[in-house]
């Protein structure tokens, strides 16, 4: 008006890079008009255009205007004119929903498609294969491969050598090869049974953004080995596509996203599932229309209110907070403004919550039971997401209702799994001592499973008559006297036998073990040592390295040889394996730990087990310490005093192996080659130049030989 200009036209203003719902921008647009229309007298302006694209939004401004405002009518300065239809130009990809199968979101254009993927120019084509990368016959791994020819195996190989794995959410690229027309290939792993499907749609995009590529071509994900249904795989890359476009960021490299449908069936269930997206009747518009646009344009459902129409909102429901969406706050002042965005920012920080656990053991789990971690997760509306080696993280994020639910399930799950793994490796060490084996039909003798190996044995420990095996799938007994294995009804499978696999005897200077009552060596006979033999002078020699009598201690009361034939085998065997394995290595160490006396018996009889771990330090990782000097065990917070002021020491033989750093939280040592998880550091310490604290977390790395009472 002030440059004099007699017509102005406007685009829909909003309506696109903001995904302002049509309505919302059609009512503030012509609020704006006919306000100024009415306020200045002298009218320069005589035309205002709203130029719209798209036939549907036409209809929805046309609604609008039409509408009686509560004002006063409009009809007098506001006229509608027909659509005007205009092609666009040919260097410009643009797509309207009014198209079969074309779509506009955003900046970007989507397009459904039938042909060959295999034939695609785009900068990025997709392929779906298997977590080892082995490309099949079938498929679209197949007709790449034809194209291609073996160097795109060789380059899967490549990968896969480097990276030991296809993790569910990455993305593995490879150069197109052969007669391919694309630049490059993305390789992805996904579970069609996961709800986080979607991500692996996301991961590809997000990858093409990174690399600048204006192009990617999908396959129809799922509908082929998979064998999902072209709606449920169809909505899955809906969902996975719109999370991208409606993100954090306000514009894109890539501008052109293509789904490539080979089966003819296939078309159509896509095409009608990808409508959706030119659906704009999400419920948190709604929410935004009742809590701004409501208080300017007046609304027959939601009351103006004070604070300026902004709703309470008293929890979040779980299937909102599985979506990211950018929130767009407009208000007359930025004080209102700010006001409203403390307010989201106040209830979000109220209602979510988020922490990482870090557990070494995560890279162990099979992927059937993270999988069933993930769906309790997402069943509860909790957003779970696993990092595993080198990381070893669980991250969890949600709502606070939600949260202590799956967080103490997700401890407990990894609580389980710590116990299973701790058991089994017990199983394993005492199956290298004692196997129980049954006779097969042709007459050998074959071993029973590990972990049944273990009940059995402790059953026959404890002196029971037999042993029964009772689950759903096997049942039997063994009766120890005779030998002999039975069915459910009585009648004899096979016959049994217990095998003493001890590489090695008791130490010559032991005593004989004592028998009990009926007639077997007891489990753990503890004999006090003479102050005059060699014995207990060279346990003297090492104890008084850093004690100091009148300083350190007042005088030894006892010293205690610990005679544990079973973890003595262990240890034994434990030792044999690691000089085996570091040769050049010095694996054995003599040891303080200092402990208080009601754990004593306990250490005598199982070892330096870990759940006693925690009592004292656990800065170095949950584990079994170990002290190199007696004056550090010595100290009154290792070495516990009793009601009459004694302290109690162990020195102890300890496999240390090959040592690391240690660090908090640690329940196992790191890996001595990052490339190969498996293969761990034998124990960690507190410096690497100069260590004086030994931390293990086996329990058979270390046997308890004397106990020190002094005070």
């Amino acid at each position: 008006n002030r440059l004099q200009v007699s017509t102005i036209a406007f685009p829909a203003f909003g309506t696109g890079a903001l995904k302002f719902p049509p309505d919302v921008s059609a009512k503030l647009m012509i609020a704006e008009i006919v306000d100024f229309m009415k306020q200045n007298n002298q009218h320069f302006v005589k035309t205002v255009y709203i130029v719209i694209y798209q036939d549907s939004m036409f209809s929805t401004f046309q609604s609008v205007l039409s509408r009686p405002r509560s004002s006063g009518g409009s009809s007098d300065v506001v006229h509608a004119v027909q659509p005007i239809k205009s092609k666009p130009s040919n260097g410009n990809p643009i797509a309207t929903s009014s198209a079969p199968g074309a779509y506009t979101l955003g900046s970007i254009a989507i397009s459904i498609i039938q042909g060959d993927i295999t034939d695609e120019s785009s900068d990025a084509v997709v392929n779906s294969t298997s977590e080892n990368m082995k490309l099949v016959e079938t498929g679209v791994c197949g007709a790449l491969l034809r194209k291609a020819g073996p160097g795109l195996q060789n380059d899967c190989d490549a990968y896969i050598a480097q990276h030991q794995e296809l993790r569910y959410g990455d993305v593995a690229t490879t150069p197109a090869r052969g007669s391919l027309k694309c630049k490059t290939i993305f390789h992805v792993n996904y579970d069609p049974k996961s709800k986080q499907w979607p991500e692996t749609v996301l991961a590809c995009l997000t990858k093409a953004e990174e690399l600048r590529y204006s192009t990617i071509s999908f396959p129809a994900l799922g509908t082929g080995i998979h064998q999902c249904s072209p709606d449920r795989a169809a909505d899955m890359m809906r969902i996975g596509i719109k999370r991208f476009v409606t993100g954090t960021r306000t514009s894109h490299n890539l501008k052109t996203i293509r789904i490539v449908i080979f089966q003819p069936e296939l078309y159509k269930p896509f095409v009608e599932v990808f409508n959706k997206l030119t659906q704009t009747s999400d419920p948190w518009y709604q929410r935004l229309y009742n809590n701004t646009v409501g208080y300017y344009f007046g609304s027959s459902t939601t009351e103006q209110r004070e604070d300026g129409g902004v709703e309470k909102l008293d929890h979040f429901d779980n299937n909102f907070i599985t979506t990211s969406i950018c929130l767009n706050i407009y208000g007359e002042t930025n004080e209102s403004v700010n006001a409203v965005e403390q307010k989201v920012c106040d209830i979000i920080d109220h209602n979510f919550e988020s922490t990482v656990i870090n557990n070494d053991l995560i890279d162990d789990i099979p992927r059937s039971d993270l999988a069933a971690l993930v769906k309790f997760s997402e069943d509860n509306g909790v957003e779970l997401s696993i990092d595993r080696a080198p990381l070893n993280q669980i991250k969890l994020h949600g709502e606070t209702r939600s949260f202590s639910k799956v967080h103490s399930h997700v401890l407990s799950f990894l609580h389980s799994h710590q116990n299973r793994a701790q058991m089994q490796e017990k199983a394993e060490l005492l199956q290298m001592r004692v196997e129980w084996q049954r006779q097969c039909s042709d007459g050998t003798y074959s071993p029973y499973e590990t972990l049944l190996n273990y009940d059995i044995e402790k059953e026959h420990e404890q002196n029971k008559k037999e042993y029964i095996h009772n689950d759903k799938q096997d049942y039997f007994r063994i009766d120890f006297e005779k030998s002999l294995e039975f069915d459910v009804v009585g009648n004899m499978k096979a016959r049994v036998k217990r095998v003493d696999k001890t590489i090695e005897g008791y130490p010559a200077h032991w005593d004989p073990m004592p028998l009990d009552q009926s007639n077997k060596e007891v489990q753990c006979h503890v004999v006090d040592l003479s102050s005059s033999c060699k014995e207990y002078n060279e346990v003297m020699a090492e104890f008084s390295k850093t004690m100091t009598q009148g300083k350190n201690y007042k005088q030894v009361l006892k010293i205690q040889r610990i005679q544990n034939p079973t973890l003595y085998g262990q240890y034994v065997i434990r030792k044999k394996a690691m000089e085996k394995q570091n040769p050049q290595c010095q694996n054995e160490r003599k040891l303080f730990h200092g402990t208080k006396a009601d754990i004593c018996e306990k250490i005598n009889v199982q070892g330096f087990n870990r759940s006693f771990s925690g009592r004292n330090a656990i800065v170095f990782g949950l584990g079994a310490y170990f002290a190199r000097d007696a004056s550090y065990s010595a100290q009154n917070q290792y070495s516990n005093p009793d009601a009459n002021g004694h302290k109690r020491m162990y020195l102890a033989g300890v496999l240390t192996g090959e040592y690391a750093l240690g660090k908090d939280g640690m329940i196992v040592p790191p890996p001595k080659d990052p490339k190969d998880v498996n293969l761990l550091f034998e124990s960690v310490v507190n410096d690497l130049q100069n260590p004086i604290i030994f931390v293990i977390f086996s329990d058979s790395q270390a046997y308890p030989e004397y106990m020190i009472t002094f005070c």
